[in-house]
C-alpha cells in the first residue's frame, strides 16, 4: 500500500517582509516533513537542496547573500538560524512569560504548552521547569489546583502536572454527575406536575357535570 504524497511546510519567506513563524519554529515543521519522507537518510547535499527549496523565493535570495564557508547541511542550518533568529530582549521576554495567566476553561496541559513557547526565550537555564511550576501555581485559573500544589513541599513540574490533571478530571466527573442528578430530579418534578395537572382537569370536568 503506497503512502499519500506529503506536502512540504509552507515556504518560510516567500516575499520580502517578516516571516509568519520564527525560523526555529519553521525548522521544526521542516524536520518533521524531512523525517516523514525518509529524508533523514538523504545525503547532505540533497537535504541542503530541499531545505533551500522550502525557504521560498525571498528566503532563497537572502540565503544566497550569506558568506558560507562550507556546504554541509549542518553548516547551512547554523547559518540560517543565526541570520534569521531575532535578537531577544530577555527582560521583555521574561515579563511576557510572567504575565501569561491561564484562561478560564483552558486545560493545564494547554497552558503549560503555551508557557513552554514563552519560556524558550527567557534564558532561565536549569531553572526552567521550576519557573514553569511556579507560574502554574501563581497564574492558574483554578483555586483548588493552587491550594493543592501549595501543600507540596518538594514539588516538581511532573508532579504538579499530575496533580492538576487529577483535579481537572475529578471536577469534570463531578460536574457530569451533578448534571445527571439535576436532569433526573427535573424529570420527576415534570411528571409530578403533569399528574397534578391531570387531576385538576378531571375534577374540573366532574364539577361541570354536576352543574
Amino acid at each position: 500500500m503506497s503512502l499519500l504524497p506529503l506536502n512540504p511546510p509552507p515556504p518560510f519567506l516567500e516575499c520580502p517582509g517578516e516571516p509568519k513563524l520564527t525560523f526555529t519554529a519553521w525548522k521544526r515543521q521542516f524536520d518533521n516533513y524531512l523525517l516523514a519522507i525518509g529524508g533523514d537518510k538523504f545525503p547532505d547535499e540533497r537535504k541542503r537542496a530541499l531545505l533551500i527549496h522550502c525557504l521560498g523565493t525571498e528566503g532563497q535570495r537572502l540565503y544566497n547573500t550569506l558568506p558560507l564557508e562550507h556546504d554541509e547541511y549542518s553548516g547551512t542550518v547554523s547559518a540560517l538560524t543565526t541570520f534569521f533568529q531575532p535578537k531577544v530582549n530577555v527582560v521583555a521576554e521574561r515579563y511576557r512569560f510572567r504575565q501569561r495567566a491561564q484562561h478560564v476553561g483552558e486545560s493545564t496541559d494547554h497552558y503549560i504548552a503555551a508557557l513552554r513557547e514563552l519560556v524558550a526565550t527567557c534564558a532561565f537555564g536549569t531553572f526552567e521547569n521550576e519557573m514553569l511550576h511556579d507560574q502554574l501555581i501563581e497564574k492558574t485559573s483554578v483555586p483548588r489546583i493552587r491550594e493543592r500544589l501549595l501543600l507540596e513541599s518538594d514539588l516538581t513540574l511532573d508532579k504538579a502536572l499530575e496533580i492538576a490533571r487529577q483535579i481537572e478530571t475529578a471536577s469534570a466527573e463531578a460536574k457530569t454527575m451533578s448534571e445527571g442528578e439535576f436532569k433526573a430530579v427535573s424529570a420527576v418534578q415534570f411528571k409530578a406536575t403533569q399528574k397534578r395537572g391531570g387531576q385538576r382537569k378531571k375534577c374540573f370536568t366532574i364539577s361541570l357535570w354536576e352543574l
